[in-house]
């Protein structure tokens, strides 16, 4: 098998953030040899379709601003190409033509915006944070309500009936049957991302792969009653979350390639021509948060390429077209005269821009010094962060992305915390001195280079100490202006949820609290205590939480009931 090699080449920069699962590749016709379009739904409501002709964008169509787009997906009647775009913003499910007429929309009447979407002939399944729907035809059929927070479904294309199985925050994944959950399978890390295996399911139909928050991969087979483990595959070097999955044969060996998108920029590519389990070939190291991934022909119908998304907008491809010949032992680059003539283009329109930047900062200091009562406008950006424990070191992973450079990040916290930095950082990292009087236990300052929009560090807790983490976000804008993120330490900040049930053999303590106190005041007082708790409280009159310190391997396990009874 020859090795492959990838060239990238940048298509087009969106207005706005694009989100995972928010870009598409429209099926190619057979009998047309032809690029695909590209569909993408913006975070500032913005839906488009383009495609790319002799390495110019083509907008076939483009909606104005309107409500976030959270998800975007391809659809049309079972047995037929599926090339009508359909996308979620907040409560509303719309669909396109590929030709930009709107045919469809749908107010689905939730409290909560759209999450995750799934649509599978005339059926579209919908999940919130923790509400999932079933509607056929646009007529509910199936609802069910979480305690966990929903990440992602897929839906398997059984023969008698489909199966949407949805992964949750809590690291389980939940098999479904109408309006009922059919078993629990526990996965080793929070699910970030499902896919159906080769696209299809398999031989089966009932086989999908999982990608995890701490960059973990694995393929499950979906039965009936329970779940059966294909292959795992571990994180031993630490690399980040995994944000997208596809499978599409790059190699051109007849077995569709898993291709993996990873959170700090990383590409993979796995194989499975000699075994049943992945191989990797290939690995693409860029520096931007890639939210979307997939397979195909974008820029040259005759050269397979995967195309990305970043968090920032960035389109590109990584093609197996060669963009250099080799003539006698060197390397020629190619750079035929329309190249030429557009780079010249693309440096006289920078200039006329920067003219008019400058002009226009001109025109704002003047208004600014002529009219004492003028207010800055400050222009909102969108930040996305998270916090989550890792139980491989024990730490906590926190990675900061925004849509537009940040300038620096003030990290305070009231608790003692050990800041541990990232290789990939290129900011500078500074400690300051902290009074207990300012309520300060941890001050530390990263100074960004130049177009940095994403941060990773780790964070290391102690646990029976519990406060605040709070994030300044300061951006490159003017006038500048700071994004405020917070997260909870936790007083048993390194429990992690488990299935696991605890082995009555052991040696155990336990404590147990009644009184004149309500089951909704009990949930409380576990939820301010251990992390993967519901936000509300389970409808059932009992509810049972194990966990496990990933640092000591002590398990925990909490038992309460509607009789003002609780145990630990």
């Amino acid at each position: 098998m020859l090795e492959l090699q990838l060239n990238r080449v940048d298509y087009f920069k969106t207005t706005s953030s694009v989100t995972s699962k928010c870009m598409r590749l429209l099926p190619r016709d057979s009998a047309k040899k032809e690029t695909q379009k590209i569909a993408l739904g913006e975070s500032n409501g913005i839906v488009q379709l383009f495609s790319v002709r002799k390495k110019d964008i083509n907008a076939i169509f483009k909606t104005t601003p309107g409500r976030r787009i959270t998800r975007v997906e391809l659809g049309g009647r079972l047995g037929e190409t599926p090339d009508r775009i359909f996308v979620a913003a907040e409560t509303e499910v719309r669909g396109y033509s590929k030709k930009g007429k709107q045919f469809y929309t749908f107010d689905t009447n939730v409290s909560d915006p759209i999450r995750c979407m799934a649509i599978l002939g005339s059926s579209l399944y919908t999940c919130t944070d923790t509400t999932y729907t079933h509607y056929v035809e646009s007529n509910e059929t199936d609802t069910l309500t979480f305690a966990a927070k929903m990440n992602d479904i897929v839906i398997l294309p059984l023969p008698i009936q489909a199966m949407p199985v949805i992964a949750c925050q809590d690291r389980l994944l939940r098999p479904l049957n109408k309006s009922s959950v059919l078993y629990e399978a526990e996965i080793p890390g929070i699910p970030t991302t499902l896919i159906l295996s080769n696209k299809t399911g398999g031989p089966t139909k009932s086989e999908i792969v999982y990608g995890t928050s701490d960059g973990r991969l694995g393929q499950l087979e979906i039965g009936s009653i329970s779940t059966s483990t294909k292959w795992e595959i571990a994180n031993p070097k630490h690399l980040s979350g995994i944000s997208a999955i596809d499978f599409y044969d790059i190699l051109a060996d007849g077995v569709p390639d898993m291709i993996v998108a990873r959170e700090d920029g990383t590409v993979e590519v796995y194989n499975f021509e000699t075994t049943d389990e992945p191989i990797l070939k290939y690995t693409y190291n860029g520096t931007e948060s890639i939210t979307n991934i997939e397979g195909g022909t974008v820029g040259n119908a005759n050269y397979d390429e995967l195309v990305c998304c970043t968090y920032q907008g960035w389109i590109f491809g990584l093609t197996s077209q060669p963009l250099q010949h080799e003539l006698g032992g060197e390397i020629i680059v190619t750079q035929n005269d329309d190249l030429a003539h557009k780079i010249e283009e693309l440096k006289n329109e920078i200039e006329e821009l920067q003219r008019k930047l400058l002009t226009t900062h001109d025109r704002y200091h003047e208004a600014i010094k002529s009219n004492t009562n003028a207010i800055s406008t400050i222009r909102e950006f969108r930040v996305n962060d998270r916090f989550e424990l890792n139980r491989d070191d024990a730490t906590y992973n926190l990675t900061i992305e925004s849509e537009i450079p940040i300038d620096n990040v003030l990290l305070q916290c009231d608790v003692i915390l050990d800041i541990l930095d990232v290789e990939k950082n290129s900011a500078v990292m500074s400690f300051s001195d902290c009074d207990p009087k300012d309520n300060n236990a941890v001050l530390v300052t990263y100074r960004c280079q130049v177009n940095t929009t994403r941060l990773e560090m780790h964070v290391r807790t102690i646990e029976g100490h519990y406060g605040t983490l709070q994030l300044y976000i300061t951006s490159k804008i003017q006038p500048r202006c700071s994004m405020l993120r917070r997260h909870t330490i936790k007083p048993l900040s390194l429990h992690q949820r488990s299935t696991i049930s605890i082995d009555p053999n052991k040696p155990m303590n336990t404590m147990k609290i009644t009184g004149s106190f309500s089951y909704a005041e009990i949930h409380s007082w576990i939820q301010f205590c251990l992390a993967d708790v519901p936000e509300r409280p389970p409808v059932d009159k009992e509810n049972r939480l194990t966990y496990t310190n990933i640092f000591l391997q002590t398990q925990l396990e909490c038992i309460y009931r509607y009789l003002d009874y609780f145990e630990m």
